[in-house]
């Protein structure tokens, strides 16, 4: 089964752990911006590479793949066998871990380096739900560098809900984005259900930045491309139907219509 998105930090969590209305201005602190106008063609097809980059990270920034992949690690179900019962911080640093079982633990890092990566912050998890407040995630090696505070709820690594923000700097882009009951599940059939807001405020990809509203209509059938062979969802009040031949059938909010390839990166004039 196709999981929801690339794990971009797989390793990264191993070793951490082996060791509002869319008419209106948004109010919550998560999100920022107001939302993404997607009347035209082109807002269409930058709206669906920013929700393709929330699945994939292949959009404006990989910080909402690897924000998902993290929830994904930390899913306390999958928590059990990794635990932080002891960690040493292998060049400079501190760690302290207090684990009571695989629902109840707290970590907390000052300028712990595992080889390039230093990790600041702590994570704390408790009966389903794991917090990360000011979590600094950097690779000397790559110049990334995450800094995120959210809130992961979830019982299944395949059904996580998401609150809170995210920073994102590195060679190329920096970027920030906001999560307000982000909700995604995988069925076991390998149906992708996707549901709730996320804000985008990218220096490179400056066209996509603001609010999207998402919500599956029609469970999202994956295909090889890292597209969707069926399924329906909205986004800011245009109707998106996924097709098999890799297209897109989009339906704007003043009724018209127009089909889209997908995969198309933003483009911004």
């Amino acid at each position: 089964m196709r999981k929801i998105l690339i794990v971009i930090m797989s390793v990264a969590m191993a070793t951490l752990f082996v060791g509002c209305s869319l008419d209106d201005e948004t109010s919550t602190s998560y999100l920022q911006g107001t939302p993404v106008s997607v009347s035209t063609p082109q807002e269409a097809e930058n709206a669906l590479s920013s929700f393709s980059g929330i699945n994939s990270g292949a959009s404006a920034s990989p910080a909402p793949a690897r924000a998902i992949a993290l929830a994904q690690s930390l899913s306390p179900s999958r928590v059990a066998s990794l635990a932080p019962i002891s960690v040493t911080c292998d060049n400079g640093g501190t760690y302290v871990g207090d684990y009571t079982d695989s629902s109840n633990f707290n970590a907390t890092y000052t300028n712990c380096q595992f080889g390039t990566i230093t990790m600041n912050g702590s994570v704390s998890a408790s009966n389903n739900t794991i917090v990360l407040s000011n979590y600094q995630y950097s690779d000397s090696s790559t110049g990334e560098n995450l800094i995120m505070n959210f809130t992961v709820t979830s019982s299944d690594p395949d059904d996580v809900t998401i609150n809170g923000t995210i920073s994102y700097t590195d060679a190329s882009d920096s970027a920030s984005f906001g999560y307000e009951n982000f909700h995604m599940i995988v069925k076991s059939n390998g149906d992708e259900n996707i549901n709730g807001k996320i804000s985008i405020t990218s220096n490179t990809f400056s066209c996509v930045n603001g609010v999207l509203d998402i919500t599956t209509v029609v469970d999202l059938t994956p295909d090889l491309s890292g597209g969707y062979s069926s399924g329906t969802m909205k986004i800011n009040g245009a109707t998106f139907v996924f097709n098999a031949n890799n297209t897109v059938s989009v339906t704007f909010p003043d009724g018209t219509t127009q089909t889209l390839n997908q995969n198309q990166p933003p483009v911004c004039s």
